[in-house]
């Protein structure tokens, strides 16, 4: 062994130590990539925008593209009861996407109509700051119903849409609370042809500073007559948990914890006035279709044999019923035969409605030399964006046609006519019979009879085998959905946090620092939610929303309390109050993920 050479270049072969150093080169040419971060940016929410003097707000401040310190300074109108952060890295094309988030729990002063200032915010050198929020702060208790906690709503992109107009209604859901049982029920909408466009989709977005969770769904519609068409209100039920009273611990947040509320809600009724298509004047036919569309003609080659096959392809591109395109009729000289293929479709459902193309191939055959002229019958649209007809029609084409060598003989297609006169040179070759078969055929009986039967067992077992096959595959499915829930992600890391605390017996920084957060995971598992960092008020209320009784959310709580002293004091704690504090917590954990 040559000295100073790395261990993984002494273990390996000359092959292996290419392969690493293959690997090595991938690694720095990938690297700047991975490092590369996004601009810096910041943003600000609160989880009320309605409270009490009682009740505190908690302000989310997070921090996009590095690290960075929040100034606090210009709150005068809010006390700062705690504060705590979590951060996370992810790399998403190539691109490593960096967001630090920082809770702050604010008690109001008094109250009315405070305003949370903007906060200057240094983040990766650059200097930003929050947008104000305001808040309503009133001496009692906010009736959750003023705090707008679930809004739904309902619109259309177009209400005076013309006669056969694609036009997208769409629904939204936006819930700033924890729901759950939600039972949604769409409009019957009478006088249209309707189709939902994909699945839900969903998004966090931030309305007046509040962060709220929007859910939408989107249906395409295409009104069958003019006329005023009313589309019914969208209907929702679902289940919302509710506080205790006025955000307290005790005797009112004990009887009052783990309440939920049912909540029925509608939208608007929307009117569409769908406006009647002019009649049309011009000259051809009008082609029903509605919307945008541009056509494009294109042949095979601008010469060819007499005899041979040219293609014709006709590509409509646009939005709308393109669905129901037909083929603009061909104006073709005498001397042409025609044969249409299967129109080519390549169409899809976007937001905007169905957009795509549809394509036309026809095989020319000419029968005629000379220079021949095609024309196109024109193609008429109602151009929705214009209100207004338009005509397609690409140029006439022209095609060359050569003479063959035996002009007198014009080409023909096989017929079984000619094939049974038993014309010569015309049509297709005859296949003659050239020998039997390789394989003798069999006339007897016994031929259609099974040789080996199947027997009753394996009859059944194959028979349900699909179904067992299914089942299994079902509940799997629901093992994997169970093991994603909050409650099972964070019962997995509070575990994960004693074993690194178990490991680390002895030394005092690493055991209270995994004790410190195995047991706020514990608290996020029984209050079925994700979170990194807990405050004690908080945890306080999720664990009384979560029906656990006071007594023990009191033991809880004074265990986080003395793990932050034990793992930010200025002098550890003895072996044996390590000891003390992991029996604690362990027990503790174990009660809360159960």
């Amino acid at each position: 062994m040559r000295p100073g050479a790395p261990l993984y270049f002494v273990c390996a072969g000359p092959r292996r130590r290419g392969l690493v150093r293959l690997w090595v080169c991938c690694l720095l040419l990938l690297l700047p990539q991975a490092l590369k971060a996004q601009a810096p940016s910041v943003s600000a929410a609160v989880d009320r925008i309605q409270t009490d003097l009682e009740t505190p707000v908690r302000l989310t401040v997070t921090l996009s593209g590095g690290s960075g310190e929040v100034d606090t300074r210009p709150i005068t109108d809010f006390d700062i009861l705690s504060q705590a952060s979590n951060s996370s890295v992810q790399i998403i094309n190539g691109r490593a996407h960096h967001e630090k988030s920082i809770h702050y729990h604010l008690l109001p002063l008094r109250e009315g109509r405070l305003t949370l200032p903007a906060l200057p915010v240094t983040v990766a050198g650059q200097r930003l700051q929050t947008a104000p929020i305001t808040v309503t702060v009133t001496r009692t208790a906010v009736n959750p119903d003023d705090s707008q906690d679930i809004q739904v709503s309902a619109g259309i992109t177009n209400t005076r849409p013309w006669l056969g107009e694609q036009v997208v209604y769409t629904f939204r859901l936006r819930y700033a609370v924890p729901i759950d049982n939600t039972h949604y029920e769409a409009p019957t909408f009478d006088g249209f042809e309707a189709e939902q466009i994909g699945e839900e989709s969903a998004r966090r977005i931030v309305v007046n500073g509040r962060q709220y969770q929007e859910v939408t769904l989107s249906y395409l519609l295409v009104p069958l007559s003019a006329g005023s068409i009313t589309i019914a209100p969208a209907a929702l039920r679902c289940d919302r948990r509710l506080p205790a009273i006025g955000g307290r611990m005790g005797v009112d947040a004990f009887f009052n914890r783990g309440r939920r509320e049912i909540k029925h809600m509608k939208t608007e009724p929307v009117t569409v006035s769908v406006r009647p298509l002019p009649a049309w004047k011009g000259p051809g036919r009008f082609s029903g279709l509605v919307g945008r569309f541009q056509l494009d003609a294109e042949l095979e080659t601008p010469a060819a044999d007499m005899g041979a096959s040219v293609t014709l392809t006709l590509t409509l591109t646009g939005t709308g019923n393109i669905r129901d395109a037909e083929a603009p009729a061909l104006a073709a000289p005498p001397g042409f035969k025609q044969y249409a293929d299967q129109p080519e479709t390549d169409i899809r459902l976007a937001a905007d409605g169905y957009t795509g193309k549809k394509v036309f191939r026809t095989a020319l055959v000419p029968t005629a030399a000379g220079t021949h002229t095609l024309r196109l019958s024109p193609l008429v649209y109602f151009d929705t964006a214009a209100g207004t007809y338009r005509t397609l029609g690409p140029p006439p084409l022209t095609l060359s046609v050569r003479a063959t060598e035996t002009p007198g003989a014009p080409p023909s297609v096989y017929s079984a006519a000619l094939e049974q006169s038993g014309a010569q040179g015309a049509g297709k070759r005859r296949v003659d019979f050239t020998g039997r078969d390789i394989l003798p055929v069999s006339d007897d009986l016994a031929a259609l009879e099974t040789e080996h039967t199947l027997e009753t067992t394996w009859f059944l077992g194959l028979l349900f085998a699909p179904g067992l096959a299914v089942l299994l595959a079902g509940v799997a499915l629901k093992n994997a959905r169970k093991n994603d829930r909050p409650a099972a992600v964070m019962a997995r890391k509070a575990v994960a946090e004693l074993k690194a605390a178990e490991k680390a017996a002895g030394t005092a920084p690493e055991v209270l620092s995994a004790l410190h957060r195995a047991l706020p995971y514990a608290v996020f598992s029984r209050a079925e939610t994700f979170g990194e960092a807990l405050a004690t008020q908080e945890a306080k209320q999720l664990l009384a929303d979560s029906r656990v009784p006071p007594a023990r959310i009191a033991a809880i709580t004074d265990l986080m309390e003395r793990l932050a002293s034990a793992r930010y004091g200025t002098l550890p704690p003895e072996k044996e109050e390590q000891q003390a504090l992991m029996a604690e917590t362990q027990r503790l954990v174990k009660e809360l993920v159960r």
